[in-house]
């Protein structure tokens, strides 16, 4: 559920040309999909993803060209865990000629209700159907370690210069969630590990903030935002920040 593998060691890009595509798409195939859109309208199509299919993957939207790209390898699924393995190539690639990415993928519905599948066959003490149906969809929006790992390997990749404006997103059932490294927070990791030992780092980062999770507090938070039509700030320690937005309420500067 909701795991994007970490593939951060070095990928070999792919040469096969880009087609250009009027929709966002999980694309279970190596070939790379464009799509035109502002940021908001390809929300409109994440979150239209999210609810019909089973696999997830992911996209770098460009706010300077308004170009989303496919930089998921492989949509698969083993097991109970979907996965979609990254081009990390493909967003060094970008980095270099765009100052701002907007890393994005998605926690589909149909995956987090057949990973809680047990439960809901059996349901446990104090649930009905509907509410922990409704419990899933929420923690559907926490992102998971990989997904820290992955802002977090970027982040000290890319931010060294300063300049930068980068962002990651996940788009769930009920709304937006962004996951924030805080360069404060991770000066001495960034400075200190070489690029070849930066996935082993950032994994170990990315799993110590979930560690640090409070799951139900986390959920209510996202309850309430969706309730009021408001954000909410689910998570926050020395390195990372976590923000939640329903889709009632995207902020302005998701345009």
């Amino acid at each position: 559920m909701k795991k994007i593998a970490a593939a951060l060691a070095t990928i070999i890009a792919l040469s096969s040309c880009s087609t250009v595509s009027k929709h966002l798409a999980v694309n279970p195939s190596p070939q790379t999909e464009i799509v035109r859109k502002s940021e908001r309208e390809g929300i409109k199509d994440l979150h239209r993803l999210v609810e019909e299919v089973t696999l997830e993957d992911a996209w770098v939207y460009i706010p300077q060209t308004e170009d989303w790209e496919d930089i998921g390898l492989e949509a698969k699924a083993e097991g109970d865990i979907n996965s979609v393995e990254l081009d990390v190539d493909k967003v060094k690639s970008l980095a270099m000629h765009y100052s701002r990415l907007h890393s994005w993928h998605i926690h589909t519905q149909k995956d987090s209700l057949r990973f809680y599948q047990s439960f809901l066959d059996h349901l446990p003490q104090g649930y009905t159907t509907e509410t922990l149906r409704d419990f899933i969809n929420a923690d559907a929006a926490i992102p998971s370690s990989d997904d820290l790992t992955f802002s977090i390997y970027f982040s000290c990749l890319f931010d060294q210069t300063k300049k930068r404006d980068d962002r990651y997103l996940v788009a769930s059932q009920y709304g937006v969630t962004e996951f924030k490294p805080l360069s404060s927070g991770l000066i001495f990791l960034c400075q200190s590990t070489s690029e070849d030992d930066l996935p082993t780092q950032a994994n170990i980062f990315g799993r110590l903030a979930t560690h640090q999770y409070h799951q139900k507090k986390m959920i209510k938070k996202i309850y309430a935002a969706v309730a009021n039509e408001t954000s909410a700030q689910l998570f926050e320690n020395s390195f990372m920040t976590i923000t939640f937005w329903p889709y009632a309420a995207l902020p302005s500067d998701l345009k």
